[in-house]
């Protein structure tokens, strides 16, 4: 406020005297306005994929002074400090989880400010590899490994055999392999969801000149149970229905149980007088390994209508 000041001034003898007012104003000392800050990016909700850096900027800004710094935080765990404008810090490889970021700001007189808090969401990866070897264990080269599903992508196999996909979303994903002149066992692999690695998605590669293929028109043969049954329990198992087409046509072959429930079916397109393959590798449609038991195989179409019994042992 405004004030008037005097001075009286009194004698040994008692006479006094009043001095000329003064007048004086008296100011609040100047408040310090605090610093603004907000997050620019990311935006509230996002969704990252691990392992990836993410990147945090944050706009600053102080009414009667200069910011001088900005922190950025997770919950109440400093990332880290800019110093300089434009404010960003690059998180890296943050591991999967969910969290809040928050951004402080201080002014030159170290008043600060934070930010309203967001969330972000880091999502864990996976990946699907494995070997494709031939029925010594050697491995095949230059086979096609396609990825299909919410991915889709495709790899060859390197001198080893060996394939490989990283960097996979959580989701369905199917792994099938081709190469002119094999057939595969299992014809592929499919994960639904792919929620962990799968590291050993192995393959064994049939070449389709195999001997003993069907060479009359309408031939029907099993290979797989050189001892008149298949040990689904050993490693690389499996069982092969070739035959040689009388026509051109589609070729389905149906396999059963004694009960006649449908346990998997095949279907391939082929020319007259042409050999072909199905190779079954012991599991159900769902990709699940049947139990032991005795199985009818039919395969019709073509010019072909055959029965075949096969004994699985576990």
């Amino acid at each position: 406020g405004t004030w008037q000041l005097t001075a009286q001034a009194t004698d040994d003898e008692g006479a006094s005297a009043v001095s000329l007012p003064v007048t004086v104003a008296v100011v609040a000392p100047a408040v310090n306005e605090p610093p603004t800050v907000s997050i620019i990016t990311p935006s509230e909700g996002s969704q990252f994929w691990a392992p990836l850096p993410i990147e945090i900027s944050a706009f600053a800004a102080d009414s009667d002074g200069a910011v001088v710094s900005v922190a950025f935080n997770s919950g109440a765990t400093l990332l880290g400090v800019d110093t300089a404008a434009p404010y960003s810090y690059s998180w890296d490889v943050p591991p999967p989880g969910t969290y809040t970021l928050t951004a402080s700001a201080t002014d030159n007189q170290g008043a600060t400010a934070t930010s309203l808090p967001i969330t972000i969401t880091v999502n864990p990866t996976w990946r699907i590899a494995g070997y494709i070897r031939d029925r010594s264990g050697t491995g095949v080269p230059d086979v096609l490994v396609r990825l299909t599903g919410d991915t889709v992508w495709q790899n060859p196999t390197n001198a080893q055999g060996y394939y490989d996909f990283s960097l996979l979303h959580t989701g369905s994903h199917t792994i099938t392999p081709e190469k002119a002149g094999y057939t595969f066992v299992p014809a592929h692999y499919t994960f639904t969801p792919l929620n962990s690695d799968q590291i050993a998605c192995d393959f064994v590669a049939v070449s389709s000149g195999v001997s003993g293929l069907p060479t009359e028109a309408g031939e029907v043969k099993i290979q797989g149970g050189t001892q008149g049954y298949v040990d689904f329990s050993m490693p690389d198992a499996w069982v092969m229905v070739s035959f040689r087409a009388r026509r051109a046509g589609t070729v389905i072959c149906s396999l059963y149980t004694l009960r006649g429930g449908l346990v998997r079916e095949w279907k391939q397109e082929v020319a007259a007088d042409v050999a072909g393959t199905f190779v079954w590798d012991g599991r159900s449609a769902a990709e699940e390994p049947v139990p032991a038991g005795v199985y009818i195989i039919r395969v019709n179409g073509a010019g072909l209508n055959a029965r075949r019994n096969v004994v699985v042992v576990r």
